[in-house]
């Protein structure tokens, strides 16, 4: 083969750079640099279990030989993997005329338990609503080469852990691990080889059942792995008091978290052996855990009744951090999301949420909650023997998904609610793990419903990795989705399913795996097997099986309308669905079961009085759904946008509920009516004038101080991504996207960029007189159809306007301000 001066790069395992935990086969992703003349053929993938073999092209593990085929992610198939491992690998591509590029940089991955029965570390369980405190000491010599702790705890609303290594807190993850399944242990890799000196402790702080294992590795290739109860001691004297189902109050006491609770002769006790059957019910690694994000400094603060009360100005979902000086009483500090106007005192919702810090007495201490976190603009100080400054508390958000996108426009209420959206995203994400019943995420199908903006919006592909391998694990225990129905469906959510549908073909359509369609193919015939099962003859469902109804609705669509629109979509998808595994039996046989429903939903909630077509009760609900999931006929399609339209102009406000405010803004675009929606929105955020970078982007749209649903934020992501920026994947992976922006009058410029599979891709357009000047930066391997509509207004056109095809790399193109008033 001859070699080519092509460039790899971009090389990423499991969607991360360095994955600790990985689980099952891991997968590896890459893009390249074109040379010219080069034509992509193929890949070939090194794995070895030392760094020095592969830099020696001895590849132990696997070498892959040529794979053929478009760039995609790979799956491992070399020989089977140990647990608690460290790997290393790199490709290399092939072109179409077998010549050949260098190998890419070195990568690496870390195993966690690769089968189930390789987690042989000791539970420790803790007395229900307490937190406990273990302690191990170890020894880790000089020639020490790396060192991983791998730590599982259990889900649920209360149950987490708090790591230190040799008094060193181990950051990231803040909360741990968070909401999720009651009865999983959620395991947790963390490279811990800098932490580690001759004298070595580690301490965990947890509520319900705690686990873990160290595994290091030393010059020469000697192995030390630490497992079991022994070693372990109970610390009898905790420095934390929690109280509340949901941990509403927290109680730290600093003079009890001493540094000998980090030394080998502190005042510890023998822990007993666990009692059998203390071992999880099942282990699953947390590749994407709930991290912390940048502090905000309050904006203000001032005497509030016994105390201080700070505003951060804005909404935050996590955490405040107080510093205090020469202070010996406690400290209370206490939550709120808003003040009431009458006495201009903060107010909770419910059972107040607080903290109380008992300082050592030392000049200057900060303290952080370790299991509390919340909503909240405002926090109320009290017992502060000296008056505070602004920079005494920090609000820190928790996050699931942290912004990846970034957007700029010189119209502020977008640029804050841009902010809106990516916040209230990575905060929602939190409770996603699963969805059900018993879960604290309670089977919420909004989370998903948003999936593909989320993808663009924020990092969260491992959040919806997770979601997606949480599904087969959940129904063993619950017998609920996503894995199979139960029988007779009487506890079946249709929105939930098609959601968790929707969510595996979002992912999909991402990062172009078709793995994850085979993966889940037999769980989404299941979903579609139950539906049918449990549907009359004209497709409808019984009231109980969609049990949201129409959330948030002021008026409300009716049940068995939106379950036999789910039903039709959920049809929709799964014919692409096999049409991409090149199932054309079962492409064609779900093509025309949404045939059906679709001519089954017309027959019987289509109507016409007035002279105009309109769906079930002619509310905003039924007539978005409509047009969104495309079952309203061609000829009919114009007078019912006109329906919904009338009605939104009418009442002043959209009153659709959460499946259909998902669509609802894109809906009225893809229709000609992108400058109607445009003033919707300002509008909207006329009543909420706090949508500035120094103000609540979060409060946006209940005005109140919360976090917004998922939902409502959906609907604003997919037309500011899908509309106002105009990009959309055409093909998995992004490899050929669309980009079709709308320039509404009075915005002088606008810039967009977020991250691909395949790299980054960038958007940028300003006027300058009568003249448009545009900038793209389209990824590696892709390209990109840039559409300028003769009228601007009507961007859902297809039929009108500009059509340009760009390949990978940097274009700029400036054509005429063709603006025309609105129809």
């Amino acid at each position: 083969m001859e070699e080519v001066s092509v460039t790899v790069n971009r090389i990423s395992c499991c969607s991360q750079k360095l994955p600790i935990g990985v689980s099952g086969a891991p997968t590896f992703s890459f893009s390249i640099g074109y040379a010219p003349g080069f034509t992509y053929g193929g890949c070939q993938i090194q794995v070895a279990s030392g760094y020095d073999l592969l830099a020696s092209g001895i590849a132990d593990m696997w070498e892959s030989g040529t794979i053929r085929g478009e760039i995609r992610p790979v799956v491992y198939a070399g020989r089977p993997l140990e647990s608690f491992t460290k790997y290393f690998w790199r490709v290399r591509v092939v072109g179409a005329g077998n010549d050949i590029s260098e190998y890419s940089e070195t990568g690496e991955f870390v195993t966690g338990a690769v089968r189930r029965g390789d987690w042989n570390a000791a539970v420790f369980t803790s007395a229900d609503g307490e937190v406990s405190g273990v302690r191990r000491i170890f020894n880790a010599d000089d020639t020490l080469e790396y060192a991983y702790l791998f730590i599982g705890c259990t889900g649920g609303a209360t149950n987490s852990c708090v790591l230190h290594v040799n008094g060193n807190r181990i950051d990231g993850d803040e909360v741990f691990p968070g909401r999720s399944e009651p009865f999983a242990m959620y395991v947790r890799g963390v490279d811990v080889t800098e932490l580690i000196r001759r004298k070595n402790s580690l301490v965990i702080d947890f509520t319900g059942r705690v686990s873990a294992i160290i595994s290091m590795r030393y010059s020469g290739g000697r192995t030390e792995k630490l497992t079991g109860a022994e070693g372990w001691e109970l610390l009898p004297d905790t420095p934390f008091v929690l109280r509340g189902g949901r941990c509403v109050y927290e109680e730290f006491d600093r003079a009890k978290a001493g540094a000998d609770r980090y030394l080998p002769d502190g005042a510890g006790q023998a822990l007993p052996q666990p009692p059998a059957g203390s071992a999880p019910m099942f282990v699953r690694p947390r590749m994407c855990g709930v991290t912390a994000g940048s502090g905000v400094i309050a904006k203000a603060v001032r005497p509030c009744g016994d105390g201080w009360l700070f505003d951060f100005g804005r909404a935050v979902a996590g955490y405040a951090g107080i510093a205090v000086r020469d202070q010996a009483a406690p400290v209370k500090v206490t939550y709120a999301e808003r003040i009431d106007k009458k006495t201009d005192m903060p107010v909770c919702d419910g059972e107040p949420v607080c903290c109380v810090y008992r300082p050592a007495g030392l000049a200057a201490e900060r303290y952080r909650p370790y299991f509390l976190h919340t909503v909240f603009r405002y926090i109320l100080i009290e017992g502060l023997a000296t008056k505070p400054e602004l920079t005494d508390a920090v609000a820190v958000p928790v996050t699931s998904a942290p912004k990846k996108a970034e957007f700029c426009c010189s119209d502020e209420t977008l640029n804050g609610l841009f902010g809106c959206m990516t916040e209230t995203f990575s905060a929602n994400l939190i409770n996603l793990p699963t969805g059900h019943p018993g879960g604290n995420g309670a089977g919420e199908p909004a989370f998903t419903l948003a999936c593909d903006q989320q993808l663009l919006l924020n990092d969260a592909e491992g959040v919806y990795r997770r979601f997606l391998e949480g599904m087969t694990d959940s129904q063993p225990v619950t017998g609920y989705i996503p894995s199979e129905f139960p029988s007779g469906g009487a506890a079946a959510d249709i929105a939930s399913a098609a959601a968790a549908i929707s969510a595996v073909w979002s992912t999909y359509m991402y990062t172009g795996e078709q793995e994850l369609l085979e993966r889940y193919a037999v769980s989404a015939e299941s979903f579609m097997h139950m539906l049918r099962s449990v549907a009359a003859a004209d497709y409808s469902f019984e009231d109980q099986l969609l049990p949201f109804g129409d959330r948030y609705a002021s008026e409300p669509a009716g049940r068995g309308f939106l379950s036999a629109a789910l039903y039709f979509r959920t049809a929709g998808i799964m014919s692409r669905w096999c049409s991409a595994l090149r199932d054309r039996d079962g492409a064609d046989r779900y093509r025309e079961l949404a045939m059906k429903i679709g001519n089954a939903i017309n027959g019987k909630y289509l109507r016409f009085t007035a002279g105009r077509y309109f769906y079930e009760n002619g509310a905003q609900s039924p007539n978005a759904v409509a047009l969104a999931f495309g079952f309203c006929p061609d000829k009919v399609k114009e007078s019912v946008a006109e329906a919904l339209v009338a009605d939104i102009r009418l009442k002043g406000k959209l009153t659709c509920g959460y499946i259909a405010r998902e669509y609802i803004y894109e809906v009225l675009a893809e229709n000609g009516y992108s400058d109607e929606v445009y003033r919707l929105i300002l509008n909207e955020a006329a009543e909420y004038p706090a949508l500035t970078e120094d103000q609540a982007f979060t409060e946006y749209p209940d005005g109140t101080g919360r976090i917004a649903h998922m939902a409502l934020a959906g609907g604003y992501a997919r037309w500011l991504t899908g509309t106002f920026v105009g990009l959309s994947f055409e093909t998995p992976g992004g490899r050929r996207m669309r980009i079709r922006p709308y320039m509404a009058d009075g915005i002088g410029e606008m810039s967009f960029s977020t991250g691909t599979v395949c790299g980054t891709v960038s958007v940028y357009w300003r006027r300058e007189d009568d003249r448009i000047s545009i900038d793209i930066d389209i990824p590696d391997d892709c390209e990109a159809v840039l559409c300028l509509p003769v009228n601007n207004s009507r961007v859902g056109d297809r039929r009108r306007g500009e059509q340009f095809v760009f390949r990978s790399g940097k274009h700029h193109i400036t054509t005429n301000d063709r603006r025309t008033d609105s129809i």
